[in-house]
């Protein structure tokens, strides 16, 4: 008998917790803005105001739904993607209003390894 009222008791928490959990409110996604720019610094925050300087720091605070806007300029180095968003939330790199940035390998090291991976929901844009 006390097995069963223990059980009882299990169960009726977990339902408890299920209806707790159903009644919360609904967060939609969370849209973050990172920028960058040739000016920036990576000791700065990546606000419009104070911009990351590469396209790597850029890359590894991005989290999924955030839109990376590339100021205008020349970027040297490789655009290395740390993490993937999602159908809902992808991870946007795109130019800043009507901004033309470039982004050149002209200065990397060449390499004999070639380097692979696999990325989703990245989708990237520019407006001419």
């Amino acid at each position: 008998m006390k097995k069963a009222v223990g059980i009882f008791l299990i169960l009726l928490c977990c339902i408890n917790q299920r209806v707790e959990a159903a009644n919360q409110p609904s967060v939609g996604p969370i849209h973050h803005e990172i920028y960058i720019s040739p000016t920036g610094d990576d000791k700065n925050l990546g606000t419009k105001s104070k911009p990351f300087r590469t396209l790597r720091k850029a890359s590894e605070a991005a989290q999924p739904g955030t839109t990376v806007y590339i100021r205008g300029g020349i970027y040297y180095e490789q655009l290395i993607i740390s993490r993937s968003g999602t159908k809902q939330e992808p991870i946007i790199f795109r130019n800043y209003k009507s901004e033309k940035p470039l982004i050149s390998g002209e200065k990397i090291k060449q390499s004999t390894q070639i380097d692979c991976f696999l990325i989703n929901y990245l989708p990237v844009s520019a407006k001419r």
